[in-house]
């Protein structure tokens, strides 16, 4: 479940941009 935590985090990045 740890990747999911780094897609998570990926997406709220990607959202900012």
């Amino acid at each position: 479940m740890l990747y999911m935590s780094e897609i998570t985090i990926r997406a709220l990045l990607n959202t900012q941009r």
